[in-house]
C-alpha cells in the first residue's frame, strides 16, 4: 500500500486513496485552500500528511467525517488573508459526528495549527482589531472528539464552542457531547478556548499558554452570550492554565443563564 509520505509527494488534489479515504495535495503550495475544502467536503475521512498547508478559511459541512493531521502536519493560515469578519481558520457547523485527530507519539513532531496573531494586532497592515479569527469554532455540533494538536497564534481563541444564535436563526443551546484532549492552545489573541454554550462537554489533558492581545486574555473562559446558551456537565480533567494575560479559568454569566451541573476535575492555575 502506498504511504502517506508517498502520496504528499505526488502531484495533485484530494485523490481518495482508499475508500472514503483522501489525502490532501496541494497544486499550489502558495494556497492550498481548494484542495484542502475539496477532501473536507468529500466524507469519509481527510487525512493531511506531514508538510505545510497554507489555507484561507476553511468549512467542515457534513456528518461523520474523520480529520487526520499526521505528526509534522501544519495547516497555517495564508498570510494578508483573514480579513473578513470573523474568519476562523477552521469553522464546524450544524454537523455531527466528528473526529480531529493529531499525532500524540512519543518523540514525534505536533501537528500544528497557526495563524498570524502579530500581523491581526498590527494597524499598519489594515487588519481590524476583532478578536475573532479562531483555530477552531464549533457551532452547533454534535459528538465531536478533537484531540493531539498545538493550535496558535490565532487572531481570536485557540478553540470557540457555541450554539447557533443571531438574527433569523433559530437559537440551539450549545454544542454537545464534545471530547478536547491534549491540545495545547498557545499565544492566542483573545482565549485559549472560549466556551459559550455546551452540553456534556469534557477537556483533558490540555495547555491553555501565553494567551496575549485582546481582553480579556483568559486561558478558558466560560461565559454565554444569550439566555439560550447553556453551561451543562462542564468537566476539565489534568488541564493547565499558564502565562495568560487575563485569568487562567474565568467564567462570566448573564442573568437568566441557567447552569444545571457544573464539574471542574484537576485543573491547575499557574502564574
Amino acid at each position: 500500500a502506498a504511504t502517506l509520505a508517498a502520496l504528499a509527494a505526488g502531484p495533485c488534489a484530494a485523490d481518495p486513496v482508499q475508500r472514503r479515504q483522501h489525502v490532501v495535495r496541494c497544486r499550489d503550495a502558495a494556497d492550498c485552500t481548494a484542495e484542502a475544502q475539496a477532501a473536507l467536503d468529500a466524507g469519509g475521512e481527510a487525512v493531511f500528511a506531514a508538510q505545510l498547508y497554507v489555507v484561507q478559511p476553511l468549512f467542515i459541512r457534513v456528518d461523520r467525517l474523520t480529520v487526520t493531521f499526521a505528526a509534522g502536519a501544519r495547516l497555517e493560515a495564508l498570510r494578508g488573508g483573514f480579513r473578513g469578519v470573523g474568519g476562523s481558520l477552521v469553522t464546524a457547523a450544524n454537523v455531527s459526528d466528528l473526529t480531529i485527530r493529531g499525532s500524540c507519539a512519543a518523540g514525534a513532531p505536533p501537528s500544528t495549527w497557526a495563524m498570524w496573531r502579530e500581523d491581526y494586532l498590527n494597524a499598519s497592515q489594515g487588519y481590524a482589531n476583532q478578536g475573532y479569527r479562531h483555530g477552531l469554532r464549533l457551532e452547533n455540533v454534535h459528538r465531536a472528539t478533537v484531540s493531539c494538536l498545538t493550535i496558535s497564534d490565532t487572531g481570536g481563541d485557540g478553540v470557540y464552542i457555541a450554539g447557533t444564535s443571531g438574527k433569523g436563526v433559530a437559537p440551539t443551546p450549545g454544542s454537545s457531547d464534545v471530547t478536547l484532549s491534549r491540545l495545547s492552545l498557545l499565544r492566542n489573541q483573545r482565549q485559549g478556548m472560549s466556551v459559550i454554550g455546551a452540553l456534556h462537554l469534557l477537556v483533558e489533558d490540555s495547555l491553555f499558554a501565553d494567551t496575549n492581545g485582546s481582553e480579556p486574555m483568559a486561558g478558558v473562559d466560560l461565559e454565554p452570550n444569550h439566555a439560550t446558551d447553556a453551561l451543562h456537565d462542564v468537566t476539565f480533567r489534568r488541564c493547565v492554565a499558564r502565562a495568560n494575560g487575563g485569568g487562567g479559568f474565568q467564567m462570566y454569566l448573564l442573568r437568566g443563564i441557567m447552569i444545571p451541573k457544573w464539574l471542574f476535575l484537576t485543573a491547575v492555575f499557574r502564574p
